[in-house]
């Protein structure tokens, strides 16, 4: 495991994802080649009202029209102010969204609110367009009640949450979330001030 942070969710995202959602739905670091295979999330404090979206890649409708398209660097996945980067999506790299195999496995690097098509790319625009609006017929939802503990394939799954209203004293929802890694070494090279903390540099967002 690596990087662990902590996150109290807040409802007061500006964009929704779906029916009842505050969050934009992803998979966490979409720009990010050491982006962790795994998160997991530990409910603390739970509200009842609250509930996690899950989207698994490959029961999105995705049709095959746009499916090609989608597998090609013609998205630039942004990469967020916590995390270095500029929080604007046409600043991000250059990516593909999907990685499909053969055997029907696919992978999925997305964050709803932080990915653009590539300037004048009419089609790349169009799947991602339809990318989103297929993404909530993959959609199941799971509520997190205290000591539960979520683990998420990062590389396969997306999430999101819902609306809940905040107290905003010192008893709202609160999760504990981790970074999980299954391969150390590919990461090495950029954790030199802390063994399990990737340093945030330029270099990763290219």
């Amino acid at each position: 495991m690596f990087a662990t942070s902590f996150e109290l969710t807040s409802p007061t995202s500006p964009r929704a994802f779906g029916p009842g959602c505050t969050s934009d739905i992803r998979m966490t670091s979409s720009w990010d080649p050491l982006r962790a295979d795994y998160i997991g999330l530990l409910c603390v404090r739970s509200d009842p009202t609250a509930q996690t979206v899950l989207a698994h890649a490959a029961a999105i409708p995705i049709a095959s029209q746009w499916r090609d398209c989608l597998t090609q660097p013609r998205f630039h996945l942004g990469v967020d102010l916590a995390s270095g980067g500029s929080g604007r999506p046409e600043d991000g790299p250059l990516l593909p969204i999907l990685k499909c195999e053969p055997n029907g496995d696919v992978e999925i690097r997305v964050d709803t609110d932080q990915v653009v098509a590539a300037q004048g790319d009419k089609l790349a625009a169009q799947a991602l367009a339809h990318l989103c609006e297929a993404i909530p017929a993959a959609a199941c939802h799971v509520t997190l009640d205290r000591g539960d503990l979520l683990i998420i394939d990062n590389l396969r799954t997306l999430h999101a949450r819902t609306a809940y209203e905040p107290r905003f004293d010192g008893t709202d929802r609160w999760l504990q979330r981790v970074s999980i890694t299954t391969d150390l070494d590919r990461s090495s090279a950029v954790r030199t001030r802390y063994r399990r903390v990737i340093d945030n540099t330029p270099r990763l967002f290219n």
